[in-house]
């Protein structure tokens, strides 16, 4: 391949005097192809006699070629797009397998039993309030945060991914026929320190219907605990994204 390089070295060896078959064989012998030299003379218009008989090794006062600048492989490599756990493969997929699951549940399995028991309603009814914190979760973290953070990294995405996780599982559990009791503690949080008269008394609507919270109490922090948490990395998030910034 002719390059600008062994185009300004054929100028260079011709403007000093060497002869166009000395330079010819000087470059062969550097591991240059014939047909790339020969090219490269003609594009100068200085087409030189290929010699047929061995010639004597060019003086050393002829310079060698300089070898091609290697590649710069830092720069491609950081150029490439960055691994970031909210691109679409990692934070945003998770919250749409766990969308799809707890649609299925509210909308399919849920009310078909509540169209079967009429007065479970206000179970459903909270059901569907968890849900919509939960919508309100998926389209912070998938529309807006995923496009914010996409394209840096940070030490506090794992804890993040983990916390993310957990909270979508809590969730889940809210939906989940049965299992709803263990949901309902798990996301009452503070609530749980709040009289049950304040809530609903003895009724069997609210968290005074649920029994024995004050026994709980400890596995209803849970819920609060991770979003506490979770407010703070995600404040330390966007503050480590407007300090590259500047």
């Amino acid at each position: 391949m002719v390059t600008p390089q062994l185009l300004d070295y054929i100028r260079q060896q011709l403007a000093a005097g060497i002869k166009k078959e000395a330079i010819w064989l000087a470059l062969i012998s550097q591991g240059w192809s014939e047909q790339d030299v020969t090219e490269a003379f003609t594009t100068l218009g200085k087409t030189p006699s290929i010699p047929t008989a061995q010639v004597p090794t060019p003086p050393t006062t002829v310079p060698p070629l300089q070898p091609l600048p290697a590649v710069n492989k830092t720069v491609i490599v950081a150029n490439q797009p960055v691994r970031s756990v909210w691109g679409k493969e990692d934070i945003p997929l998770t919250n749409r397998i766990f969308m799809v699951m707890s649609l299925l549940l509210v909308f399919g399995l849920d009310l078909f039993i509540l169209f079967c028991i009429p007065v479970l309603w206000p179970y459903w009814a909270e059901m569907l309030m968890v849900f919509v914190i939960f919508a309100i979760f998926f389209c912070l973290e998938n529309y807006l945060f995923s496009r914010k953070f996409s394209d840096t990294q940070s030490h506090l995405d794992p804890w993040i991914s983990r916390i993310i996780v957990a909270r979508n599982v809590i969730f889940l559990l809210n939906f989940i026929p049965f299992i709803q009791m263990l949901g309902m503690v798990l996301v009452a949080g503070f609530s749980v320190l709040i009289p049950s008269a304040f809530l609903g008394g003895s009724g069997e609507f609210g968290l005074g219907g649920l029994g024995s919270l004050g026994d709980l109490e400890g596995l209803a922090l849970t819920m609060p605990g991770l979003l506490l948490a979770y407010i703070i990395l995600i404040m330390l998030r966007f503050s480590s994204i407007k300090h590259r910034a500047s």
